[in-house]
């Protein structure tokens, strides 16, 4: 019986499929949708106003103007970089009249700490540093006064407050590096290291009239006297209004003398004319003398030139300046 089953198996017929194998059809894969790049978009740079309750509020934002450094005993100090040999504090910006006394508008970038805060001192190895303090002031300088000049020096660390309010200075040990003068008929002009006057004999030639106190928490700084400014300046001045790259015709006392300025329309004028150069990193108005830039605030009939080119050759989108921050107007920084 097996040997039958073994036999039957064997006789069967094996069927081989010899069909040709299908086509092979070649699908290309379906395409990758990549969506188009963005379009550049100006997304408004972080506050630059700053808070102030300690020393070390300070280190973050100057770092990228300057080191800092242990010097002393004063311990960690500032020191800026990329300034000239015969650099010194106070000689880059303007003044401004105020109601905290004389203002220092600096035009330079790290000003809005280091000429409102702290003292300055000099040592011969890293040249001019800054000594971290937390109170401010308009700024923080000596006066002197006389021969036709006016002068100024930052305040040395060993200026202390007295109990009377007073601010206590020896200014005998003020080196003569420390002084900027210029003529008493320029001192309302932008401040530039190259009209800076420094020589033994002018200082020789002038009177300390340092007068900074403090009065219910606020640091005064009283210097020269507004009336001889506006005397041999030919300005009249009116506290924040004081510069005539950013004052109204009526500030400047080119309108009838009956007529009574209002105090909004000045400084809407004043803010329109610093939103330009915050925005150009141009003045509105600037000419070779101060005689015609007072007349370019008065002959213009609201749309100044300046304004209608920028208006015209400017795209819709504003590229903003690679540095957003020109001067210290537009670096602030908040008292707490």
């Amino acid at each position: 019986m097996a040997i039958a089953s073994l036999v039957g198996l064997t006789a069967c017929t094996t069927y081989v499929d010899r069909r040709p194998p299908p086509p092979v059809v070649y699908s290309p894969p379906p395409p990758v949708y990549s969506a188009p790049a963005p379009q550049p978009v100006y997304v408004e740079p972080a506050s630059d106003e700053v808070v102030i309750r300690d020393e070390r509020d300070f280190y973050e934002p100057l770092s990228p103007y300057g080191r800092w450094e242990y010097i002393g005993n004063y311990g960690r100090c500032w020191i800026p970089a990329h300034v000239e040999s015969d650099w010194r504090p106070y000689s880059n910006g303007h003044w401004e009249r105020t109601d905290d006394g004389w203002y220092w508008m600096s035009d330079e970038p790290w000003g809005w700490a280091t000429y409102h805060y702290g003292r300055w001192d000099f040592e011969q190895r890293v040249g001019w540093f800054w000594v971290p303090q937390t109170m401010w002031a308009p700024a923080w300088v000596t006066w002197h006064h006389g021969g036709g000049y006016i002068g100024w020096s930052p305040l040395p660390p060993s200026a202390r407050i007295a109990p009377s309010g007073v601010i206590e200075v020896n200014t005998r040990a003020i080196p003569q590096r420390s002084y900027v003068f210029v003529e008493e008929r320029r001192f309302l002009e932008p401040i530039r290291p190259a009209r800076v006057v420094n020589n033994t004999t002018i200082i020789n030639n002038t009177v300390n009239i340092t007068n900074i106190k403090v009065v219910n928490n606020t640091v005064i700084n009283e210097g020269p006297a507004t009336q001889e400014i506006e005397q041999t300046s030919g300005r009249k001045l009116r506290p924040g209004c004081g510069t005539l790259d950013y004052c109204s015709p009526e500030v400047l006392g080119t309108v009838p003398t009956d007529y009574v300025p209002s105090p909004m329309p000045a400084d809407i004028y004043a803010f329109a004319c610093m939103a330009y150069e915050a925005l150009t990193a141009e003045l509105l108005f600037e000419a070779e003398d101060e005689a015609r830039i007072l007349s370019l605030h008065v002959a213009h009939d609201g749309w100044p030139d300046r304004l209608a080119e920028n208006a015209c050759s400017r795209s819709r989108v504003y590229t903003p300046p690679l540095d957003p921050c020109f001067g210290e107007s537009r670096c602030r920084s908040r008292r707490v």
